[in-house]
């Protein structure tokens, strides 16, 4: 059965280059402070909150680095890419494992969310919830591609 919601297999790798850059770059932003100044930019906000500076706006042209969205979509897409491009011995079982993982990381995932709603507070429930916006395509990526390896090393040991 030839799905047509995945991707080419050509898709896997450079979805995996981007997804391992924009991590790191999201690492280096996160912890580290890490904002390029020729990133500074220009751009338009369907909606700016200035909290601090007690003022919001509304379709309007705000001055910001944008590194850390940069990363965030470098994630997202490479993520996207990695976790749905076929498989080049794509069955019904690896289908069923692509199900089986998706449903494991969203159980995993919305048990993470839960977790933090009750039991953390404040802005530092602002990071969470950044954290949390990635958190399901990268759970399913590492249990897909966990399970993957196990029944492949089950089947060469038979063998």
């Amino acid at each position: 059965m030839k799905s047509k919601l995945l991707l080419p297999a050509k898709f896997r790798i450079p979805g995996l280059a981007l997804l391992l850059v924009s991590v790191t770059g999201i690492c280096f932003h996160f912890f580290g402070d890490y904002e390029p100044d020729w990133l500074q930019l220009p751009v338009f906000a369907i909606f700016n909150d200035m909290a601090l500076a007690g003022k919001s706006s509304w379709f309007s042209v705000i001055n910001d680095n944008i590194f850390g969205e940069i990363c965030s979509v470098g994630i997202i897409v490479g993520g996207l890419m990695y976790a749905f491009a076929r498989l080049n011995e794509e069955d019904e079982f690896t289908t069923r494992m692509r199900l089986d993982s998706l449903m494991t990381a969203t159980y995993i995932s919305y048990g993470f969310l839960l977790f933090g709603v009750m039991f953390i507070y404040g802005f530092a429930f602002l990071n969470w919830m950044a954290f949390h916006m990635f958190s399901l395509i990268i759970i399913f990526i590492i249990h897909f591609r966990f399970s993957l390896w196990k029944w492949r090393k089950s089947s060469y040991d038979e063998e």
